[in-house]
């Protein structure tokens, strides 16, 4: 049966140009939820940007233009990914947006009374990462996430009581209706809950903020904390604080999952802060989080803080864009750190996608349009193969082992090519063409079904293929509805070129 999907990915900050880990985690997600529409579910998919981050006061000023001239160039810019690199998001949300503001305060104004308290506090503030830290979290003095020094703030906050979620929290999480993976950030996340739960500032002091901000309804000095603000904007982009939020109740209160995409360095405030917000609220959780790792150069996290990042835009002017998010659902683990190499990109490319791939269509192709008859795909050789391989994909994909259903999708592109190796279909064009047409059919039909389980991945190469054949394919299901069609064949220009 056909599930309702949500599907998230985290809003970066917008105090830099965006890098690639930015762009692997809209890929990451573009990917899932590109899954799940061809098996058949509904999806709704979308990211925006954080713009009321202190990040972005600091960094205009040292570009020396505006707060507004700032965030607009680069949320602009942020949102060029979703075309260059073809990511296929339902709505984009900025967190300057009225639908924005609206939903942030009705958050805030719906959070249960008796969680929130307001005092004066002394802490640490990490301007990186918009929080407080502990001496105790530091590492040697400075934030673990970004190697700075934090700075010392004292100012009087509204404080959200998160101890009041703590036993609640760890048995969803437990229970896994609070489903956090992998494994290891599940783990960690209960560890923490397990230890004393401090109360967490939930505001900012608008002087501090210098403006920047959704203001609290009942004190017009104090802004909402960036993760109150930025977080809900998962909700309001459904329209959660419109009075016309049939949005909202459709794809939150009445989706079958409910997903976040998210790396790892804000797992705790996804994790832990955002679904206590929303019991808080008397909303419904999430139902799903997955916490993706880091790109990283030398062993180090890629990030505009560190200066080590790498400009996906070059990367886009030397290899084609399939051939960028192959390599990254390959080679950087789903779940786990990974060091970025384009030494290892040009060989996927050059080894899989043209010595495997590419060749394999071309050759099959070639083959039916030297035939110069239609062919009727009535013959399918390599069923067992084809079912054996979406089961596993199925299932790889749906805990979101992308590498391994990358690899499952390959395992079929290796058996059609040694199919066609061992049946040597250019012997028989002549002389036996009942069988020379029962192995291009069955060649065919394996290459479609390779193409629809490499289209998450691969969306641009997998249409073409399917307009070489003058078919429109979307799901593994029009797959079954095309068998005993007959098709013509033209051989295509080389799909991917050696570099």
């Amino acid at each position: 049966m056909s599930k309702r999907i949500f599907i998230t990915c985290a809003l970066p900050y917008i105090n830099a140009e965006p890098h690639l880990g930015h762009v692997f985690e809209f890929i990451q997600g573009d990917c899932f939820a590109r899954f799940n529409r061809i098996i058949g579910n509904e999806v709704y998919f979308t990211a925006g940007t954080d713009e009321n981050s202190l990040k972005n006061i600091i960094a205009s000023k040292e570009h020396n233009v505006s707060v507004k001239e700032w965030i607009d160039q680069k949320t602009a810019s942020f949102l060029k990914l979703k075309d260059d690199f073809n990511i296929s998001f339902d709505d984009f949300i900025r967190t300057t947006e009225e639908r924005h503001h609206l939903g942030a305060q009705k958050l805030w104004s719906n959070m249960n009374k008796k969680d929130i308290t307001k005092k004066n506090y002394e802490g640490l503030y990490c301007v990186g990462c918009e929080t407080f830290y502990t001496e105790e979290e530091l590492v040697n003095g400075l934030c673990p996430e970004h190697k700075k020094a934090p700075e010392k703030i004292t100012e009087e906050n509204y404080f959200f009581v998160l101890k009041n979620y703590k036993e609640f929290l760890i048995e969803k999480i437990e229970k896994d209706e609070w489903h956090i993976m992998p494994e290891t950030r599940k783990n960690e996340v209960l560890s923490f809950l397990k230890g004393d739960i401090l109360d967490i500032s939930v505001t900012r002091s608008k002087k501090r903020s210098e403006g920047l901000g959704i203001e609290i309804p009942e004190d017009k000095e104090q802004v909402l904390w960036v993760w109150i603000d930025a977080l809900s904007n998962y909700i309001n982009v459904l329209n959660y604080g419109k009075d016309d939020n049939n949005l909202f109740d459709y794809w939150w209160n009445n989706s079958d999952e409910r997903w976040h995409f998210l790396g790892k360095g804000i797992l705790r405030f996804h994790a832990v802060f955002w679904p206590a917000f929303l019991k808080s609220a008397n909303l419904k959780l999430p139902t799903n989080l997955f916490c993706h790792g880091y790109i990283t150069v030398n062993g180090e996290k890629m990030s505009k803080s560190l200066g080590n990042f790498t400009d996906p835009r070059e990367l886009l002017n030397k290899y084609p864009l399939d051939s960028i998010r192959y390599y990254l659902m390959k080679d950087i683990p789903s779940g786990d750190d990974g060091d970025f190499n384009e030494d290892n990109l040009t060989s996927r490319h050059n080894n899989e996608l043209c010595a495997a791939y590419g060749n394999l269509i071309s050759r099959t192709f070639a083959l039916g349009e030297k035939y110069g008859k239609n062919i009727n795909l009535n013959s399918n050789d390599l069923k067992n193969d084809i079912n054996e391989i979406i089961k596993n994909y199925v299932n790889n994909f749906s805990k979101v082992k992308i590498n391994d259903a990358v690899n499952n999708a390959f395992e079929l592109v290796a058996r059609v090519n040694k199919y066609i190796s061992d049946e040597k279909p250019w012997s028989l064009i002549e002389t036996d063409t009942t069988n020379f047409e029962r192995i291009i059919s069955s060649a065919t039909i394996a290459i479609m079904y390779a193409s629809v389980l490499l289209y998450p991945i691969m969306p641009t190469s997998s249409e073409t293929i399917f307009k070489l054949l003058n078919l429109d394919i979307k799901t593994l299901n029009d797959l079954e509805k095309v068998q005993n069609t007959e098709v013509s064949f033209k051989k295509p220009d080389n799909l991917f070129n050696r570099i």
